[in-house]
């Protein structure tokens, strides 16, 4: 193996890493049941205008970056429901487009996510890294992020 190639493998499963590392801190604190409480102490948070997300499907990449450096994607799941996702890719880490027909697309190596950030297509295994959200509806903002 050449010595250009030997980089490129190290740098390539350094990004993986970092990667995978993000997502599992972030994943489980993703699958509370109930909305965070704005008064807790947060160990990231965002706060997002999201009143030009007015239908269903709709989307906004911000120019917020997350816990792993990269914008966050929020998409409109439900009357008052959405989903604030990375858009670093979890396969090698390039960033995923907007939603197109209901589909996030990695334009890398072509992995696909549902809205909500679930596979549903490979190479990647790995979700999209989803955070916590708590939506207020007067001010048409969403908190983002991680609570302790």
């Amino acid at each position: 193996m050449g010595d250009s190639t030997r980089r490129e493998f190290v740098r390539g499963a350094a990004r993986l890493l970092a990667g995978s590392a993000a997502a599992a801190a972030v994943v489980p604190l993703a699958a509370a049941c109930e909305p965070p409480d704005p008064t807790r102490s947060w160990t990231f948070r965002a706060s997002i205008d999201v009143s030009a997300l007015t239908s269903d499907g709709a989307a906004i990449t911000t120019t917020t970056s997350g816990v792993d450096d990269a914008p966050i994607l929020i998409v409109r799941t439900g009357h008052e429901a959405f989903a604030a996702l990375s858009t670093r890719c979890a396969h090698e880490g390039c960033p995923v487009n907007p939603p197109v027909n209901g589909v996030i697309t990695c334009p890398c190596h072509g992995s696909q996510y549902a809205l909500d950030g679930k596979v549903l297509r490979g190479p990647t295994i790995y979700p999209l890294t989803r955070y916590l959200t708590y939506y207020d509806r007067k001010a048409s903002r969403l908190s983002v992020g991680i609570a302790e």
